[in-house]
């Protein structure tokens, strides 16, 4: 029999996910704090659950993706009289390292595994099940559970050690927000020369150096931001996550100070490449 599978948090990843699980045909429980995305799921086939500790009872695997660690802490205490040994916790979010093992002992003390089962690759590839995961103690990992893992994704990287999965997430993470700071940077020196930014796109695609959500985030430099519509909101909810991540990255290491200084330089820049006042505001 396949596993009896919950998900709690269904924003645009978790929901995406979630999603894509019930078109697979998979029997599953759905909780978040928005009685409306649980409607939308139950439409699609879902279960709802009132609690997290409802939808955590008679399942065997639960995934979660909330914002940051201290929702997933209060998650795992909503589930708490629900934890059991031979339940498997899968947290999607993107935190630190050092976060994750604290929340495995946690869960660890009721007899239940918890891993970091972080994601990459945005909503639409969650919704065909083609995200890239990063797994820490993968090995750990019953076969149900894999099989799980490599229904969400296209690929299920190895992060070693509980935590490893995070520490990858947040190290991808900090070198996609690089890229996006420098080609703001690239658009503005030939857009000042009156060079077409369309040839630079092309020029770091020959080189192999282009991936896909820089090309994507590429697209709209330089649009003004009345034709940007609700990719607005996109950009500012990205905003807050390139601080957040950043920030872990420094407190997932002992950074030197040039390091650090590097960092909190990107971390300043992250208003002035999204180059919108909407963006500007949300940090002064």
């Amino acid at each position: 029999m396949s596993p009896r599978v919950a998900y709690i948090g269904l924003g645009s990843m978790g929901g995406a996910m979630a999603s894509h699980l019930l078109k697979q045909g998979r029997e599953l429980v759905v909780h978040d704090l928005s009685a409306e995305v649980v409607a939308r799921m139950v439409d699609k086939g879902a279960i709802e659950a009132p609690d997290a500790e409802a939808a955590t009872r008679d399942v065997d695997i639960v995934s979660i993706c909330v914002p940051a660690a201290h929702h997933v802490d209060a998650v795992l205490d909503a589930m708490r009289a629900s934890l059991r040994p031979g339940l498997t916790i899968l947290v999607h979010s993107t935190i630190g390292p050092s976060e994750v093992r604290a929340l495995a002992d946690k869960a660890a003390a009721s007899g239940a595994v918890l891993r970091d089962a972080c994601i990459a690759g945005g909503g639409s590839a969650a919704a065909r099940g083609e995200v890239v995961m990063f797994v820490g103690g993968l090995d750990d990992l019953s076969v149900p559970v894999r099989e799980l893992l490599d229904q969400y994704a296209r690929v299920v990287l190895d992060g070693g050690t509980v935590g490893g999965g995070a520490a990858l997430k947040v190290a991808i993470n900090v070198m996609t927000y690089a890229q996006f700071a420098a080609a703001s940077i690239g658009h503005d020196v030939v857009t000042s020369e009156g060079v077409d930014v369309g040839v630079l796109i092309e020029a770091w695609k020959q080189m192999g150096m282009f991936g896909v959500t820089v090309e994507q985030f590429s697209m709209i430099l330089g649009l003004p931001a009345e034709h940007l519509g609700g990719m607005l909101d996109m950009l500012r909810v990205q905003a807050d996550n390139a601080y957040k991540d950043l920030s872990l990255a420094v407190e997932t290491v002992d950074v030197s100070p040039v390091e650090e200084e590097w960092v909190a330089a990107l971390r300043a820049a992250i208003p002035t490449f999204y180059r919108y006042e909407q963006a500007k505001e949300l940090h002064q």
